[in-house]
């Protein structure tokens, strides 16, 4: 009787350690499988960010083939994105704009504009804008060209309308210049032929001002008359930086009405309450 009592607890002792062997062997496994998940997503990106390297240099080295000035790196990098990217909302600009972090969009972005400009036949990015405007950013970071995004407004609508585009620091003249890429123009001043900035674009004389597109130039011309039409009176320069005091909207009171209601949220709202909600609590300068 003893001796079975023993044996009894002798047999429920081997199980429990053997189901501990058991629980602890399954955590090493475990553990095992997600360290190489870790290593295996280490890995990818390592890949991912070394490709993403590799083709931005590709694309600086077509952009910047036989180049005489910064002027002509800044109009092939406007064109490189403009005419191997096609300007279509869909599912697929959906995927870039909403569903994909800015990082992954421009390692996806690079590469199809890369490969579009190398085939034909491959299907090119469908982009807006927005999307537009941050390759050609990415693309002149590459030749040490400083760019930041702009974005003008309209009121025109009871729906909030805005394009965005780029201001580009021309590093030979030490000027900001206001670029299209979206529309493939430069904006200039009728008088000097020099490209305007995003201040002057707002409140200099609207009449100066014509959109450029290699030998083409005119609103009707180069197709960009609802921006002149439209955009007239609000422009926003966004910062990225950390260190940067944040998004700056200057608005013209002659040319916007930032009183105005519009269908933004399901109750509308101003387009101050728009801004502080969207975008980033800017600040907001009024000139008459």
């Amino acid at each position: 009787m003893f001796k079975n009592k023993i044996a009894v607890r002798l047999g429920i002792l081997i199980l429990i350690l053997g189901a501990g062997f058991l629980l602890q062997t399954a955590a090493l496994l475990q553990e095992k499988s997600d360290y190489s998940k870790l290593l295996s997503t280490i890995n990818r990106k390592q890949i991912q960010d070394e490709e993403y390297s590799q083709n931005l240099k590709k694309i600086k080295s077509i952009v910047a083939d036989n180049v005489k000035s910064p002027a002509e790196i800044i109009q092939r990098s406007m064109e490189f994105v403009h005419d191997n990217s096609l300007n279509i909302i869909d599912d697929e600009r959906d995927r870039y704009l909403y569903q994909m972090s800015l990082d992954e969009f421009l390692k996806e972005g690079t590469e199809r504009l890369l490969k579009a400009s190398q085939n034909d036949s491959y299907s090119k990015p469908h982009l807006s804008c927005g999307l537009r405007s941050q390759l050609m950013k990415v693309i002149l970071d590459q030749s040490g060209i400083y760019a930041r995004i702009v974005q003008i407004f309209s009121d025109k609508d009871d729906v909030l309308k805005a394009h965005r585009l780029l201001e580009v620091f021309n590093p030979e003249i030490g000027v900001w210049e206001l670029w299209d890429p979206d529309h493939r123009v430069v904006y200039i001043n009728r008088n000097s032929g020099k490209p305007v900035d995003g201040v002057f674009f707002v409140f200099g004389e609207r009449s100066k001002v014509v959109p450029q597109n290699g030998e083409i130039r005119g609103w009707e011309e180069t197709k960009t008359s609802h921006i002149r039409d439209n955009f007239a009176g609000a422009v926003m320069f966004e910062y990225t930086r950390a260190t940067s005091p944040g998004n700056l909207i200057i608005i013209n009171r002659k040319q916007f009405d930032s009183h105005k209601v519009f269908k933004v949220f399901n109750d509308g709202s101003t387009f101050k309450h728009f801004a502080a909600e969207s975008l980033n609590f800017p600040r907001i300068i009024f000139f008459q």
